[in-house]
């Protein structure tokens, strides 16, 4: 909750903003309805065809968890493949990146937000280094170093359509055998290692 309340203060958002959940938009307990074959006519794709950008909350380092445990989930990995690399928006999609460490939550934002971008002669980037130097360096550790290709999910077909979907296979080939590496897992692994190494930068 306090990366959502950070993330809104941050963006300046309005009360009318709405964030989609999947985990309370989708029936848990039956979700065969939710999850077909294809990843790109899921409830998940469709929301997010909608959003103006997404909000990847990535836990602690915690004695059983962590961290950033969604980089090891093959659906949470399909949303950030979508966020990066989907064309077929008109405006790219914002990919902001939260976490909460020791009481406290920080914000990777894509870009400059609102109030960064109004400064001037270059002091909303140097404005922008100083929100983002205290994100906590073990998940920056963990986004350095992601790979999609090792995320799992509950079903095997799942984590099979998934890669397939990521590797622009066809509908009649999502149940074939996906590649162990392909230029469509390196895109999106380079973005996601690219952006946690510029914040990881300044703490270097």
């Amino acid at each position: 909750l306090i990366c959502l309340e950070a993330h809104v203060h941050v963006r300046s958002l309005g009360v009318e903003t709405v964030f989609w959940v999947c985990a309370y938009a989708n029936r848990q307990h039956d979700l065969s309805s939710e999850v077909v074959a294809d990843p790109r006519k899921t409830s998940f794709y469709r929301a997010m065809s909608l959003a103006t950008g997404v909000l990847l909350v990535l836990d602690d380092k915690t004695e059983d968890t962590g961290p950033a445990t969604p980089f090891s989930r093959a659906w949470c990995c399909y949303e950030e493949s979508v966020a990066l690399t989907d064309e077929s928006r008109v405006a790219p999609m914002l990919l902001d990146i939260a976490a909460a460490h020791g009481g406290q939550a920080h914000l990777l934002a894509d870009g400059l937000v609102e109030s960064e971008a109004a400064m001037e002669d270059g002091y909303g980037v140097v404005a922008k280094m100083e929100r983002e130097r205290l994100f906590p360096v073990e998940i920056l550790q963990a986004g350095i170093s992601v790979d999609i290709a090792k995320a799992s999910a509950s079903m095997q077909v799942d984590r099979t359509h998934i890669l397939n979907a990521i590797a622009g296979r066809g509908v009649e080939e999502l149940d074939l055998l996906p590649h162990e590496v392909h230029p469509g897992y390196d895109r999106v692994n380079a973005t996601l290692r690219g952006i946690f190494a510029v914040a990881a930068w300044p703490q270097a």
